[in-house]
């Protein structure tokens, strides 16, 4: 059976003191984007957030040729 691997996108927002957003840390990304996390389960919205896949491809069977398992 086919498989695809599809590249979703899930916007967040953060605050930050400046404009360029130059003051943004890594955690502050990590906070806000568990804070989104937490808001997509309470309202079950991870599918409108998320869908359409922007990228969709084909994955290669497993093991992938070329690998190790067919050397």
């Amino acid at each position: 059976m086919k498989k695809y691997n599809h590249a979703v996108t899930l916007a967040f927002s953060i605050i930050s003191e400046e404009e360029d957003g130059k003051d943004i840390t890594p955690a502050m990304l990590k906070e806000a984007l568990l804070i989104r996390i937490i808001g997509l389960d309470n309202h079950s919205e991870w599918i409108e957030a998320t869908m359409p896949p922007y990228d969709t491809h084909e994955e290669e069977p497993w093991p992938f040729k070329g690998d190790a398992a067919h050397a």
